[in-house]
Order: C-alpha cells, then sequence, then structure tokens
C-alpha cells in the first residue's frame, strides 16, 4: 500500500499545473490589502494570502483571516494538496470550498495524510461524486483518525443505517468533525431513555452533526423533552429533541412571541410544538406569513392551525399560496360549501388536489388551472411589513 502512496506522490508531483486567471478589480483588491499589511506582516503571510486568492479561489477578506493561523513561504506543499484534490475529481469551486472551510488542508502531505481516508471511502463503495461532496460538506473528514474515529464510526453508522448509500447521504449532511467517543455516548443515552434505533437512525441520516454535540448540552436537551410530555418511543421525540438543539433560548422565545401576535398562549404554543415539534423549526418570517394568510385571506380562526400545526411545514410557494388562490376563486363563486373544512385541502397531494378542487371545476370555472399555475410561477415571499393589511378575505389583524 505505501509503495502505491509513493507513487502516487511523484505523480502529482510531476503533474501539478495550477492556471491563474485575475481580473483587474481582483487585482487592486489585492494591491490595495498587500499595501496595507505588507509593512507590519511577514513576506510569507503575503505570500500565503495571495496564494489563497489566486490558486484557491478565497475572497481577499477570508485569505486574509486564513493566513493569521495559515503560513508557508512557497508553494510545494499547497500545490500537491490542489493537484491531489483535482485528481479525485474537484471542480474548482468545490476546492474553494473546502479550503474556505479548512485553509490548513493545505500544509499537509495529501499522499500521507488524506489518501489512506479516500481509499478508505472507495473500499465501502463511495463513487467519485460521492467522495467529493462527502470532503466538500465535511473538510475535517481528511484529518480525523483513520482507526480511531473514520472505521468506527463507519461501523457504528453502518450498525444503525444498514446500507452504504444511507451513510453516505448521512455524511454529506454533517458539518463537524466524526466524534466517535461523542457519537457513541450519545446513542447509548437515547437508548438509555427508550428512544429505538428506529429513531436513533432516523436522526443519524437526516442530522447527524446532532451526535457529534456536547454531552452536558445533548442529555439537558433530552431530559427536557421528555419533560415537556413527549414519549421516547415516537419519533417525534427525535424531532423536538433536535428542534431544541438547534436554537438558542432567545431565539426560541421569539418564535413564541411571534405566535403570542396571533392569540396564541404558550401553552397552546407547546401544544402545536406536542404535535409538529418541527413548527417550532419555522423561521419568524415563515410563521407570519402563513398566520396572515390563514387568518387574514382565509379567514380562520388562529386556534385551528394549533390544533393542525402541519399547515406551518408546507411550502408557501408550491402548496398553500396557490391553493388558497384556487379556494378564494371558489369561495367567491358559491363553489365549495363556506361551512367546508379549509383545511383538508392543503393535506391533499397535488394529484388529488388538482382533481378535487381544479379539474372537477373545469366547466364552471376553466380559468382556475391557470390561476394555479400563475400563482406557482409568480411566487414571491409575502412582505411581512404588510401581514394583516390584505383586504382578500377577512379584515383580522395580529396584535
Amino acid at each position: 500500500m505505501f509503495d502505491s502512496y509513493r507513487k502516487t506522490f511523484h505523480r502529482l508531483q510531476r503533474c501539478i499545473s495550477i492556471t491563474v486567471r485575475t481580473s483587474p478589480t481582483h487585482q487592486r483588491n489585492l494591491s490595495t490589502l498587500f499595501v496595507k499589511y505588507s509593512t507590519s506582516t511577514p513576506n510569507s503571510r503575503s505570500f500565503t494570502m495571495s496564494y489563497l486568492i489566486k490558486n484557491c479561489g478565497l475572497s481577499p477578506e477570508t485569505a486574509l483571516s486564513a493566513s493569521k493561523y495559515l503560513h508557508f513561504k512557497t508553494p510545494e506543499k499547497p500545490d500537491l494538496v490542489l493537484s491531489f484534490l483535482r485528481s479525485y475529481g474537484f471542480s474548482n469551486s468545490q476546492i474553494a470550498r473546502t479550503i474556505k472551510s479548512n485553509p490548513r488542508l493545505l500544509q499537509a502531505n495529501p499522499v500521507k495524510t488524506y489518501l489512506p481516508k479516500m481509499e478508505f471511502l472507495q473500499s465501502i463503495g463511495a463513487s467519485s461524486s460521492d467522495l467529493v461532496d462527502i470532503i466538500t460538506s465535511n473538510p475535517n473528514f481528511l484529518k480525523r483518525s483513520l482507526k480511531n474515529n473514520l472505521i468506527p464510526s463507519y461501523d457504528l453508522f453502518k450498525s444503525l443505517l444498514q446500507s452504504d448509500k444511507r451513510i453516505f447521504t448521512s455524511m454529506k449532511r454533517t458539518t463537524l468533525s466524526y466524534n466517535y467517543r461523542c457519537m457513541t455516548r450519545n446513542i447509548k443515552l437515547l437508548r438509555d431513555n427508550g428512544v429505538p434505533d428506529s429513531s436513533i437512525s432516523t436522526l443519524l441520516l437526516n442530522q447527524p452533526s446532532l451526535f457529534s454535540s456536547g454531552w452536558d448540552c445533548f442529555k439537558r436537551t433530552v431530559d427536557e423533552v421528555k419533560k415537556m410530555g413527549f414519549s421516547p418511543s415516537k419519533l417525534t421525540f427525535v424531532s423536538a429533541v433536535h428542534i431544541k438543539m438547534s436554537m438558542s433560548k432567545s431565539t426560541w422565545q421569539r418564535k413564541v412571541d411571534v405566535f403570542k401576535r396571533w392569540g396564541w398562549s404558550e401553552g397552546v404554543t407547546l401544544a402545536a410544538f406536542g404535535r409538529r415539534p418541527w413548527c417550532m423549526g419555522m423561521s419568524e418570517d415563515k410563521i407570519m406569513a402563513v398566520m396572515d394568510i390563514f387568518v387574514n385571506q382565509l379567514g380562520l380562526d388562529s386556534m385551528v392551525l394549533a390544533k393542525q400545526p402541519f399547515i406551518l411545514l408546507l411550502s408557501l410557494k408550491k402548496r398553500i399560496i396557490p391553493r388558497v388562490a384556487v379556494l378564494q376563486f371558489l369561495l367567491s363563486r358559491g363553489l365549495v360549501n363556506k361551512n367546508a373544512s379549509l383545511i383538508v385541502p392543503f393535506a391533499y397531494t397535488e394529484t388529488s388536489f388538482l382533481q378535487k378542487f381544479v379539474k372537477r371545476f373545469k366547466e364552471e370555472a376553466p380559468e382556475l388551472l391557470t390561476i394555479y399555475k400563475e400563482k406557482i410561477n409568480s411566487f414571491q415571499m409575502p412582505n411581512l411589513a404588510e401581514c394583516g393589511t390584505h383586504n382578500l378575505c377577512t379584515s383580522v389583524t395580529p396584535s
């Protein structure tokens, strides 16, 4: 194996060929930065900045920040790293993203440090695109110990996710370093609290970074979610753990305050969170926009949404706004009963919705399909400054 490493190293040395292209404006920006810092910094720092900008695609500002922790006087070593990445199919933009995330990658011997990790990924079935996506998403993968972290972590992933395809999907979604000790400890905590492996694997597939969280924070959140009444045996438990860990207490409180503007008490908000934890994962802007549409435009009581918080998770562009337009049209023409549920239509698949609320009325309202498609194609995020000022249905406004 090590003979192959040496051959690869010599091949990389022979194939180094980097073309530098910078615009006049870019060059002027460089000159300004160099004049500003050349009198107070060593030549190696200026060279490092120049290299990061010209050869790695970093902005002058990012290069300046990176140069505080990264120094090299000649291009040989970083050239080898860039050539190594290109030999695996990394594009210039992917190299820029990778180096921006961890500039210190340029300091290592790629054949000694990175090649074993690449060969490991290939040995477990990673395609060229899988390999590039994994490293681009999480460059720290290349810095972790193969023996102490990556291989044990893979075995752990395999035991829960079963297929390599699911493992690669999970790897592409993490931005944190793999910490085998953290992951095993946090998984054990969930199991000890009665969380089934099916829920753990779902969380590992979609939010793998969560398992590298510190013990104190992870345990505190698990305990908090249990006190909120979530059952560890249900998938909503790990969803709630994720949502609570993804935001600070101040962010959580701001979202609670947004719901209060629409008449929800803190208890009502927690009940909605219990039904659909992801409703608290929506941005404050999204919450305001959805509440405005359903309360002001469709005339619903906000408590209806508290009982059906799945509405908050739906796409404004693809589902909420076009369907609201169709329902408003049908209501204005008396084609649907005004006492019928205005929530149910949003639970239908697109095919079912079109069949029940558009094609069904093609004789009475042939323009409905056009209205529906126009709303999708012309979507713009509602202006929150105008929330509560619409006159499409009712005049209810948030306090």
